[in-house]
């Protein structure tokens, strides 16, 4: 299912069917996609949305991010069978870190054919939505961070969290990032492995539900489009 110029209406009922989005919200995000893929440059104004101390995490940033040319993009539409590539995921969330884009992508590349379809970006996506269940949030934030073996060990936590911090997102020191490393290892390590795996962090995180929280798109920051008879979210 590429990414042409319009959606059809099956397309956005399937989109409706598959994911925690609306129809509205099916095509905004369509649009959005279609703004990145055609390379098309967003003022930096408005592509920062805040300084990300807000609470709003990561993910609200980045849907903050791709939202920013929706102007823009209800004037221009994509190609058919339109991608985003790792540099064009780049530009448009503006980030300086290869780390960051590696592993944002890796999120977005679902089949790993080195290009993010619209499906793959839709249904990323859907799992920070507010209403996606708890455990899908885990599942792909836990991608976000862990290693190929599916682990986080030490240096995977302490080269995010520098990463993160090297783009503004948080303001670490490098004794206090090095403090947050090894008190996250703490509580979280159960059996002392030096790792972090799938199951431990599901108990980290049940122990501190505001951060799945902020693991959410804020789906205010996606306006609707005025449809008729627009279908429902799933439930």
């Amino acid at each position: 299912m590429g990414a042409q110029q319009s959606l059809s209406k099956e397309d956005v009922q399937h989109f409706v069917d598959t994911t925690y989005f609306n129809a509205g919200q099916v095509r905004t995000l369509h649009k959005i996609f279609c703004e990145v893929a055609a390379h098309k440059e967003v003022e930096k104004e408005e592509n920062e949305l805040g300084d990300g101390k807000d609470g709003g995490g990561a993910v609200k940033a980045l849907i903050g991010t791709l939202s920013a040319p929706l102007e823009h993009a209800k004037k221009h539409g994509g190609k058919d069978e339109a991608s985003i590539q790792k540099k064009e995921l780049q530009l448009a969330l503006g980030l300086k870190q290869p780390l960051l884009v590696e592993r944002m992508f890796s999120l977005l590349d679902q089949d790993r054919n080195g290009k993010i379809s619209f499906a793959e970006f839709c249904n990323t996506l859907s799992a920070f939505a507010e209403e996606a269940p708890d455990l899908e949030k885990t599942k792909l934030s836990f991608r976000l961070f862990a290693n190929q073996q599916g682990e986080i060990t030490h240096r995977e936590l302490a080269e995010m969290l520098a990463a993160v911090s090297d783009e503004g997102t948080l303001d670490f020191s490098t004794e206090e990032a090095a403090a947050v490393v090894e008190r996250t290892f703490e509580e979280a390590d159960l059996n002392k492995d030096d790792k972090i795996d799938f199951s431990e962090y599901c108990r980290l995180l049940k122990a501190y539900p505001a951060v799945l929280k902020n693991l959410s798109i804020n789906l205010q920051l996606l306006p609707e489009e005025p449809l008729i008879g627009d279908e429902g979210a799933r439930t």
